[in-house]
């Protein structure tokens, strides 16, 4: 554990941070958004490719639902 984790509140550390993105996906990035400045640039970057991709699939899950209801 980095010297970085640990003044990093508990959802900002790594594992809580994906298994938040993993439960709700835009969850990832207003945590991201909140501890912006605390992380590092390296950190930052991971994070966010990480929360747009799970917010992206959850984006595409209630896209799917919905297009296949009106259809059906």
């Amino acid at each position: 554990m980095t010297e970085n984790e640990k003044k990093l509140p508990f959802v900002a550390q790594s594992v809580p941070f994906l298994i938040g993105c993993l439960i709700f996906g835009p969850i990832g990035l207003v945590i991201l958004l909140f501890m912006w400045r605390r992380l590092e640039r390296d950190e930052r970057i991971n994070y966010l490719i990480v929360s747009i991709f799970f917010t992206l699939l959850e984006a595409l899950d209630y896209f799917t639902d919905g297009i296949i209801y009106y259809f059906v």
